[in-house]
C-alpha cells in the first residue's frame, strides 16, 4: 500500500479563498460599474431632467467570503422615485437596466472568468507541498 500525505493543504485554501475574495469583489466592482455606466449612456427614455440618468448606480451586495457564500451579487439601481416605473412599466419600452446587463453579458462573464485566474495565480500551487 502507498499512501501520499500532503502537508499545507489547509494554507493553499485558505490563500486561495482570500484571493477568491479579493478578485471576484474587484470584479463584481467592475461588472457593476459596466451596466451602469451602459444604463446611463444607452437609455430610451428623454431625458427631462436628468434626476433618472444622474441617480443610475451600482451596489456589490455580499453577504461574506466568496467560499462560504452560496451567491455574491451586485445590483444597477435606477435610484428615483419613478425608476422602477421607468423600467417595468410601459410595455418595457424604456427600460434601461435590463438592455444594459443584456449588452454587457459577454464582457461580464469574461471578467468574472478573470477574477478566478488571477486568484489562482496569485495562490500557492500544490506542487510545493
Amino acid at each position: 500500500m502507498l499512501v501520499v500525505r500532503f502537508q499545507g493543504v489547509e494554507e493553499v485554501f485558505r490563500t486561495l479563498g482570500d484571493n477568491l475574495d479579493y478578485e471576484l469583489h474587484l470584479a463584481m466592482e467592475e461588472v457593476g460599474i459596466m451596466v451602469a455606466t451602459r444604463a446611463r449612456e444607452a437609455h430610451g427614455f428623454k431625458n427631462r431632467t436628468g434626476e433618472l440618468e444622474r441617480s443610475i448606480r451600482h451596489e456589490v451586495l455580499s453577504p461574506g467570503r466568496f467560499l462560504s457564500s452560496s451567491y455574491q451579487s451586485v445590483v444597477a439601481i435606477g435610484d428615483t422615485r419613478y425608476g422602477e416605473y421607468m423600467e417595468w412599466g410601459y410595455q418595457g419600452r424604456f427600460a434601461y437596466l435590463v438592455p444594459a446587463f443584456e449588452s454587457r453579458k459577454m464582457a461580464m462573464t469574461m471578467r468574472l472568468e478573470m477574477a478566478f485566474e488571477r486568484a489562482a495565480e496569485k495562490s500557492p500551487s500544490f506542487a510545493g507541498l
